[in-house]
């Protein structure tokens, strides 16, 4: 088996309040394998976004390990250019188009102006915003400014994206069509993702597999191999019976988080 693209070990995360310490991780061992497409699911609290975001280098571990490329994450050189992050914010600049928007990073980069803008005229055309390339953030819906966050996510070229509940603010129409979209674009290009959702069936629909994690302390409760064709037919027998087994597993999570108090994940 090829090198671990991600691999965490016995991760810990501890945070001081009022009441106390408050342990986000706890032990927590994942490896992600270069073009695989993982889920983070769980309750509120169970860890996923401290997760996502100890892997992309916005937070910090108490204690344990996340290798990147067979390297400690601490001597990874020029991480912003193999690791972008998709928020469920868009964390659009708002006095900017569409366009450089999706430039901007590209210029951070000191990429070359006609290579820059060749590359975000390729991923406005992947997402469908051609036609909006001269639009503030202000002129657009929520659906359109998520897609411009996946594009500049995209036209950075990293070889992970790491994705925090991205369509989590949208309705289920548009939800549904950008899920549809992100995998034609993850089929075409096999970037290596790292995706939390809250959703079950967002999960069975996009994952190869679903980290099932589990609250007070944050842990891996089970990995669950989603053994379905693409495209996913989302009322089939066995898509229905995925969704039916992840809630099983999560039922006892759910309430034993609401009993505890959500905190955020």
């Amino acid at each position: 088996m090829e090198q671990p693209v991600i691999e965490v070990n016995r991760a810990n995360v501890t945070f001081p309040t009022n009441n106390g310490p408050f342990t986000a991780l706890s032990d927590v061992s994942l490896q992600i394998q270069k073009g695989e497409f993982v889920c983070l699911l769980g309750p509120s609290g169970c860890g996923k976004s401290t997760l996502l975001f100890s892997v992309g280098k916005q937070q910090k571990l108490t204690s344990g390990e996340i290798r990147f490329g067979g390297q400690p994450l601490h001597e990874v050189g020029a991480f912003h250019e193999k690791v972008s992050i998709v928020f469920q914010e868009h964390a659009l600049f708002p006095w900017l188009t569409v366009q450089d928007n999706i430039q901007f990073p590209l210029k951070v980069k000191k990429l070359p102006d006609k290579l820059a803008k060749e590359t975000a005229e390729h991923y406005m055309q992947m997402v469908g915003l051609s036609a909006f390339r001269d639009r503030k953030p202000s002129q657009l819906s929520g659906g359109m400014k998520q897609r411009v966050g996946i594009a500049r996510a995209l036209a950075m070229e990293t070889e992970v994206i790491l994705m925090d509940e991205p369509f989590g603010a949208l309705d289920a129409q548009t939800r549904s069509a950008l899920q549809e979209e992100l995998i034609a674009i993850w089929q075409k290009e096999r970037r290596t993702i790292l995706f939390v959702t809250h959703g079950i069936d967002e999960a069975v629909f996009l994952a190869d597999r679903i980290v099932v994690m589990k609250a007070n302390p944050g842990k891996i409760k089970e990995i669950v191999p989603v053994e379905l064709p693409r495209p996913r037919d989302t009322t089939s027998t066995e898509f229905v019976e995925y969704e039916r087994r992840i809630k099983s597993l999560l039922h006892y999570e759910i309430m034993s988080a609401q009993r505890a108090g959500e905190r955020p994940a």
